[in-house]
């Protein structure tokens, strides 16, 4: 029987990368904050430079975007070092996201304000706030991180797995009846072959039983008749002699 293997399907999660960077008054950065699907060092590393660069145009623009095509990726960035909490939101996504990127780093920067404390932000070392910050990165990337494109797509390729492996199911019992029909018919045909010796061997038993019947009757007459002969010669000899 033929099998056929489901294809693998696209991985919907769109939602690469998630980072909170203090910026201290000398413009320094610390990374006090940080999810990834995926280890990259170097998501930490751009981060960084873009922010650098942002920090010191000094532009009022809160919301950034910096496509980087060839590495099917765009990162995006909430930075507001005028702000009391003095961090840059940072979020990267596959190239194509489209999901509402505003509303993704509005709520990051809103969250995280009522996750952690100013004065847990301040004190914060490398990554100091990742297991505090771990829920708040789940609910967004279970709410953001899913490209409902790639999503429905997923859900169409496992749809057509599902249905080849029907499809091969049932020819796989397909071939199961057609064999059993073909067993079937041998099974018919050898019944009809014993059915006929039996038939003849039924007929011949017969001939036989009849024959052997003939034949004891017939010794039985004569047997008989011989005894009735000699009972009248014994009783009446001048009767057997004539």
């Amino acid at each position: 029987s033929l099998k056929m293997s489901a294809s693998t399907t696209a991985d919907p999660s769109s939602l690469l990368h998630l980072a909170v960077l203090r910026i201290s008054s000398d413009h320094d950065f610390e990374l006090v904050a940080r999810w990834q699907k995926q280890p990259n060092e170097d998501f930490d590393a751009k981060c960084e430079r873009i922010l650098g660069k942002l920090v010191q145009r000094q532009d009022t623009k809160k919301l950034w975007s910096f496509d980087a095509k060839q590495m099917n990726y765009t990162i995006h960035a909430n930075v507001r070092p005028q702000q009391q909490d003095k961090c840059a939101f940072f979020a990267i996504t596959k190239s194509g996201y489209d999901r509402s990127i505003k509303g993704l780093l509005k709520e990051f920067a809103s969250e995280f304000s009522a996750t952690a404390t100013q004065k847990e932000v301040n004190e914060s070392n490398y990554r100091g706030l990742n297991k505090k910050c771990a829920p708040l990165f789940k609910s967004l990337n279970e709410k953001y991180g899913t490209d409902k494109l790639m999503k429905v797509k997923g859900q169409v390729d496992q749809l057509h797995d599902k249905t080849k492996e029907m499809m091969m199911d049932i020819i796989d019992r397909e071939d199961d009846l057609n064999r059993l029909d073909s067993e079937a018919d041998g099974l018919a045909d050898e019944a009809k072959g014993f059915e006929h010796v039996a038939n003849k061997l039924k007929w011949k038993f017969c001939r036989e039983n009849a024959k052997w019947t003939i034949i004891l009757t017939l010794s039985i007459i004569t047997i008989l008749i011989v005894i009735i002969v000699a009972a009248v010669c014994v009783n009446d000899p001048d009767a057997c002699n004539s």
